[in-house]
């Protein structure tokens, strides 16, 4: 990340994108100590279809062999440790952290508020997916908005990057639903939107 961003002149803008910088435990400080500055959006999926999508990916990569509820039933154990061992080193990598966090990722909560911990919230845009994907125009002029850019318009917004995998049963689903309905609650209520 470092090098696309360190021989910027002034007046160029660039981004990042990566789902994983939100969710690992030191990368905010990490990102801070660089940018202070640094404008952050974050765009929010259903973390039920985000587990799913999540475990299929790992699937075509060839690192998931247990089925999805395997995977998730797994996770607890795949995970034993993992973040202490990252945060206690500093370098240390883990397989499983980035590869079995099916559950865990699409706790929004817990990542922004380690986040917002370390840069201020008027740094960030908090969007969902569903805005993005019903109204592609009007959720882009948000971002154009944020960043401080002229409005603009597209003809056509062509979906990026999207998943084509079976749906799981009915009965995972709605245990992914159930299970992640408090956290869902407790993230509408920090960021004031409504989920």
């Amino acid at each position: 990340m470092v090098s696309q961003f360190s021989e910027l002149e002034p007046g160029i803008m660039t981004g990042e994108s990566r789902y994983y910088y939100l969710f690992h435990p030191l990368v905010a400080q990490r990102v801070f100590d660089r940018y202070p500055q640094m404008k952050l959006i974050v765009i929010l999926i259903n973390p039920a279809e985000r587990a799913i999508s999540h475990y299929y990916h790992e699937v075509r990569l060839g690192t998931e062999e247990l089925t999805l509820k395997e995977a998730i039933a797994s996770e607890q154990t795949r995970l034993k440790g993992e973040v202490e061992k990252i945060i206690q080193t500093g370098t240390y990598y883990s397989f499983n952290h980035q590869h079995y966090t099916y559950l865990a990722r699409g706790k929004y909560i817990e990542q922004l508020q380690n986040w917002m911990s370390i840069f201020p919230k008027e740094q960030f845009l908090i969007l969902k997916s569903e805005d993005l994907f019903s109204h592609p125009q009007e959720t882009m002029n948000k971002v154009f908005q944020f960043l401080e850019l002229p409005a603009h318009f597209s003809a056509e917004y062509i979906p990026y990057n999207s998943g084509n995998y079976s749906q799981p049963s009915a009965e995972i689903y709605q245990e992914l639903i159930e299970y992640f309905q408090p956290y869902n609650q407790k993230l509408a209520e920090y960021i004031k939107i409504n989920l």
